[in-house]
């Protein structure tokens, strides 16, 4: 069975393990990376830290001097996402 792993051209979303909010990000290579758009290099902190997971592992990550600890809860390839912004462009 293929088990997938976090890298680039996949949505990994989390669970933050603080205060139980979730959000979405793409693992993308740096020249393509659009923070504001959830998109994040697989160079960020944040970003590195996700590599090579899989769906229900713990990551953690320090950001701005804090430890985050954050759950996996799933893989999503991101060939299938659309943004709105990209929809609209010719």
């Amino acid at each position: 069975k293929f088990i997938k792993r976090a890298g680039p051209g996949y949505i990994v979303d989390l669970l933050d393990l603080k205060d139980m909010s979730q959000a979405s990000f793409e693992l993308v290579m740096p020249n393509t990376a659009a923070p504001t758009r959830n998109r994040i290099s697989v160079l960020s902190p944040l970003g590195s830290s996700l590599l090579g997971l899989t769906t229900g592992e713990i990551g953690r990550v320090n950001l701005w001097g804090c430890s985050c600890r954050f759950q996996i809860l799933g893989i999503r390839d991101s060939t299938s996402v659309t943004t709105k912004e990209e929809q609209l462009t010719p």
